[in-house]
């Protein structure tokens, strides 16, 4: 993950000037060679011009689709390490589709910024990756940060007979932005079990997160009718 990238995504301003005087003294660069016959001075230009615009695309802010997907990137391998924390093999709970829901988190957080979309987006997202056993639910939860090598990984087991609930809910969170306190309402996916213990994740896509709720449901409705 490009670290430095992801800061300028909360920091980002635009360099639309450097990207002008690069132009420009590239520009010169060229004259030089051409009109003037001076190799040495176009080289030093063209050199200095590239060098500015270079800086100037650089420091250019990064949009809310590629902040995202560099999240989406980092977690390709998702399954795969899930798995392997969890200590079970792919066939052992192949009783429906994995679900993995995912969001970025509010509470505890460094930046925080509304993007053009209108969704708030943080510099710390979890992620929980959930497979179906014939009797059990295998959950495996990171929560990481984008700005720096940052992540916590934990995995949790429940029978299906103890789960009382699977829900989606509309979160009201209090958190500071440059010095102002501000109030995010993201989706969460919470999963309630009979003992109290339960898991809460914000979700990016609450279309997805919806879907996979009425998944689960079933799937329990038939696990505890069974």
């Amino acid at each position: 993950m490009d670290y430095s990238k992801n800061l300028l995504y909360f920091t980002g301003k635009g360099s639309t000037g450097l990207m002008i005087f690069g132009g420009i003294l590239a520009l010169f660069g060229v004259m030089c060679f051409v009109d003037v016959n001076a190799p040495i001075a176009g080289c030093v230009l063209l050199a200095l011009g590239m060098l500015a615009a270079s800086a100037g695309v650089q420091k250019w802010p990064v949009s809310d689709s590629d902040y995202d997907k560099a999240v989406k990137d980092y977690l390709s391998n998702l399954k795969s390490i899930a798995l392997d924390k969890l200590g079970v093999d792919e066939s052992e709970v192949s009783e429906v589709a994995p679900i993995i829901l995912g969001g970025y988190e509010f509470e505890g957080v460094d930046r925080v910024k509304k993007g053009e979309d209108g969704k708030w987006r943080s510099n710390i997202y979890k992620v929980v990756a959930l497979f179906f056993s014939p009797h059990e639910l295998h959950g495996y939860t990171m929560r990481f940060n984008t700005l720096r090598d940052e992540k916590t990984e934990g995995t949790d087991v429940y029978f299906y007979q103890d789960i009382v609930s699977a829900s989606t809910s509309s979160l009201t969170i209090k958190t500071t932005v440059d010095g102002k306190e501000i109030t995010v309402n993201p989706e969460a996916f919470k999963l309630t079990t009979k003992g109290g213990t339960s898991f809460t994740v914000n979700l990016l896509d609450s279309a997805y997160g919806q879907e996979s709720v009425k998944a689960m449901r079933a799937l329990l409705r038939e696990k505890k009718q069974a």
